[in-house]
């Protein structure tokens, strides 16, 4: 049933494909890092996020007429989302410096188990038996990784 769901849904064929840019991401991420002297993690997501918000202000000023104001009302909550990415983007840059990007990539994705339980807690959300099932097949991957 889960893998006739990557077919059948358009939600879970992108969610695939950002799954494999995440990964590939992480790839030129090390390899961007291997090519700062001296190995800079901090480096290299300060390059990154200044370009990511460049694009995405452009891109804002030319669709959202109102995201200025919103930015402003939001402000405070968006800081600490700020801060909280800033933080666990550096300990994934800082993971796959020094460890394969296969493993590190892998206990990264392992969030969506964080993510199920905490809009459970939170959210009273019940993910369906393959929601889970595939978070099982996630962790067993991860953990194969690490064995092999």
């Amino acid at each position: 049933m889960p893998f006739k769901l990557l077919v059948t849904h358009k939600e879970s064929f992108v969610f695939i494909l950002a799954t494999l840019f995440t990964h590939l991401t992480g790839i030129i991420d090390k390899v961007a890092i291997k090519n700062t002297s001296p190995n800079s993690a901090l480096f290299v997501l300060f390059i990154e996020d200044i370009i990511l918000a460049s694009v995405l202000s452009l891109y804002l000023f030319k669709q959202e007429k109102y995201w200025f104001r919103d930015l402003r009302k939001n402000f405070l909550l968006l800081t600490i989302g700020s801060v909280i990415y800033t933080i666990l983007s550096l300990f994934f840059l800082m993971g796959i410096t020094t460890g394969a990007v296969a493993l590190v990539g892998g206990i990264k994705k392992l969030e969506i188990l964080f993510v199920l339980g905490l809009s459970y807690l939170f959210f009273g959300d019940k993910p369906e038996k393959h929601t889970w099932l595939g978070t099982l097949v996630m962790l067993l991957g991860v953990i194969l990784i690490k064995l092999g």
